[in-house]
């Protein structure tokens, strides 16, 4: 499958993104709950130029779409190209419609577990390498890539066999992008003690997620941090620990989701 040319914003993308949050608060209420000054940064270092990651955890269909709503609230993030990652079989009307009304380029993928699970059966989707390129792409355009390093809806902050901000690193290195900034976003649910997928998989509409706003680093000053490219998503990993509940830093591992990523709830 190739990848699609980046999607640019126009004033109706604009428009839908600066609504976005006011309009969905209803059904889709948050609270930020502590800001550690990383969005401010991380928009200053886009009005220069820079590529934006924002690194988050992930337990949800919600995910993403939370994290994009956050962003958008700022004037400079509001009109940058934005790509995410949607997990092939929930790439539905309705997600491709709200990613049209946003003006953000989905990348449908499957992950290993939907592979093995689905075989012969797994819809058509990007490979790891075309969906890195697209992502290389939009932030060499100092846009906006939504990125967990759990590479799927996990229940817990672990870090899988896949280390997929590595992989983007590498790639961008090769391509020469080399203004990349990566926000860090601790994500969870009020009064919450469970994120098993059962539990807290889905969109959760009603339910108040608490966003934790964490630092922002340039990509030289987290390979500095972490010592070497391969070390970078235990480095992420690391780093959003505080920033998450307490019941989400537990170190039990569920079998990873075969549902992947969705922007309906998640990058993933």
């Amino acid at each position: 499958m190739e990848a699609e040319k980046v999607v640019s914003v126009n004033g109706i993308g604009r428009g839908a993104r600066r609504l976005a949050r006011v309009g969905t608060a209803p059904l889709l209420p948050s609270q930020i709950v502590r800001d550690e000054g990383g969005l401010v940064e991380a928009e200053a270092l886009v009005r220069e130029g820079c590529g934006l990651i924002a690194l988050m955890n992930h337990f949800s269909m919600r995910d993403s779409l939370e994290v994009l709503r956050l962003l958008y609230a700022r004037p400079a993030l509001r009109s940058r190209p934005t790509v995410a990652p949607v997990a092939a079989q929930h790439a539905g009307k309705a997600i491709y419609l709200l990613a049209d009304l946003l003006a953000v380029q989905l990348c449908p993928i499957n992950s290993p577990e939907a592979l093995a699970e689905l075989g012969p059966d797994a819809p058509p989707a990007l490979s790891a390498l075309e969906y890195t390129q697209q992502a290389v792409a939009v932030l060499g355009r100092a846009g906006i890539v939504p990125l967990s390093p759990q590479a799927g809806r996990r229940p817990a902050l672990v870090r899988p066999a896949m280390r997929p901000l590595s992989m983007l690193m590498v790639q961008a290195r090769r391509k020469r992008v080399q203004k990349i900034a990566i926000l860090l976003l601790g994500l969870g649910i009020r009064n919450e003690s469970d994120y098993s997928l059962a539990h807290a998989g889905g969109l959760n509409l009603g339910r108040v997620y608490e966003i934790q706003i964490g630092s922002t680093f340039t990509s030289e000053e987290a390979l500095a941090a972490a010592g070497n490219w391969r070390a970078l998503d235990d480095w992420a990993l690391e780093q959003l620990r505080p920033l998450v509940p307490a019941a989400y830093r537990a170190e039990a591992v569920a079998p990873p989701s075969p549902n992947g990523m969705a922007l309906a709830g998640g990058a993933e």
